[in-house]
């Protein structure tokens, strides 16, 4: 419990007037005469019971226009209490949100009667007088707590580190003919743009603002770092089609999560070309084709995520040189072959490629599986050997590995 400063004076008064009461009945018993009144509402403490001080005075402590008088609310002017259907002639709005207290009920204030809508903490979102309304500043990132993120009136954003509204650098792309106001090149316009066609972008769960003529930094889904698309994230979205070409393009790009969709075809070679990308998710789709070798030059990825598609061939060895990559899953494809030799390099602390269709001897690897205490996680395919006994009883950890022998 939190008590005001009147409680606590009057917590630390009880005793001493508890004290007086025992001692001086004829005090206790005459109420009124002793009404002390510590916080000038009206009613006070005569030793054993609340009092009400005489005469009652109407004492306003919030500024709206309303006291109390002992008794009741009451008007400070003296004019006779309103109505309630005439309640809003002295509505007092005292924290700015639109509605107000007229001693009655609660009431709208006249200026938002015409459905106007305030915006009280700067999230983009405000209120009319009857329900939740968007504040149009879609363009602008408006961080309110201070932790890089804010919000642009339909989903989060990312401030940059000048502090500015997501608006770093100014560029003009020509969209459907239109030129838009943004901070990314027409390069990169361009490629968001290819992929909204190449996978029925009409049809997406949520294509909000996408091929409009709005900063496409604003786009559902696209998040932009200075002069650069810095996230493209549309999982489960219903995106069909294949990846377009052009999306090696996009070199300021750190994280692509295209995860649960209905993509088709292979991963463009081209997105090796993302040097600075550091998370790529494309699983739970129908993807297929080979793994392109050019993924091994993609040093900035940490996490590669691939499981539940149709890719098959065999694991690109460059991907075992991969010197931020901890987190690979492949499980679920058709993959062949070994593990290869390079990935005695790797700092993976999860490694999963179950159910595939691959194979063959775990000795190049095992002492960095076991350095990195790697989740090797494998069952679900062919025959996997080893003569490490240490590594065996590693693997034995994560559930059965060579199932795949007789």
């Amino acid at each position: 419990m939190v008590l005001d400063k009147c409680s606590v004076v009057r917590f630390l008064a009880l005793p001493l007037l508890l004290n007086l009461a025992v001692s001086n009945l004829s005090v206790a018993q005459d109420t009124t005469a002793s009404c002390v009144d510590i916080d000038g509402d009206g009613w006070g403490w005569d030793g054993t019971d609340s009092c009400r001080i005489q005469p009652i005075t109407c004492v306003d402590t919030d500024g709206d226009g309303w006291g109390w008088d002992g008794e009741m609310s009451c008007i400070i002017s003296g004019e006779p209490a309103p109505q309630p259907e005439f309640s809003t002639q002295f509505c007092t709005d005292t924290d700015g949100d639109g509605w107000g207290w007229n001693g009655v009920d609660t009431c709208v204030i006249d200026q938002i009667v015409d459905n106007t809508c305030i915006d009280t903490d700067g999230d983009g979102w405000g209120w009319d007088g009857e329900t939740s309304c968007l504040i149009d500043t879609q363009s602008g990132c408006i961080d309110t707590d201070g932790d890089g993120w804010g919000w642009n009136g339909y989903q989060s954003c990312l401030i940059t580190d000048s502090g500015n509204d997501n608006q770093s650098n100014t560029n003009n792309c020509l969209i459907n003919g239109v030129e838009v106001s943004t901070q990314i090149d027409q390069t990169q316009c361009d490629v968001l743009l290819d992929i909204y066609a190449s996978t029925n972008g009409n049809n997406w769960v949520n294509n909000n603002q996408w091929a409009t003529s709005s900063d496409p930094c604003n786009w559902y889904g696209v998040s932009c770092v200075d002069d650069g698309v810095f996230e493209v994230t549309l999982s489960a979205n219903n995106l069909t089609g294949s990846l377009p070409e052009s999306i090696g393009d996009l070199r300021n790009i750190e994280q692509l999560n295209l995860v649960g969709n209905q993509l088709i075809g292979p991963i463009p070679p081209e997105i090796g070309n993302l040097e600075n990308l550091a998370v790529l998710r494309l699983a739970e789709n129908t993807i297929d084709g080979i793994i392109p070798d050019t993924v091994g030059n993609m040093d900035s990825l940490a996490l590669l995520i691939l499981n539940d598609n149709f890719l098959s061939g065999s694991i690109p060895a460059g991907i075992g040189n991969l010197p931020s990559l901890e987190i690979l899953d492949m499980s679920s494809n058709l993959l062949t072959g070994n593990i290869p030799d390079t990935f005695s390099n790797s700092n993976l602390i999860l490694f999963e490629v179950s159910n595939n269709q691959l194979g063959g001897s775990l000795d190049s690897i095992s002492e960095t599986i076991k350095r990195n205490e790697t989740f090797l996680i494998l069952q679900g395919n062919q025959c996997f050997t080893t003569t490490d006994a240490d590594l065996i009883t590693f693997l034995d950890r994560f559930g059965p590995w060579n199932d795949g022998c007789f």
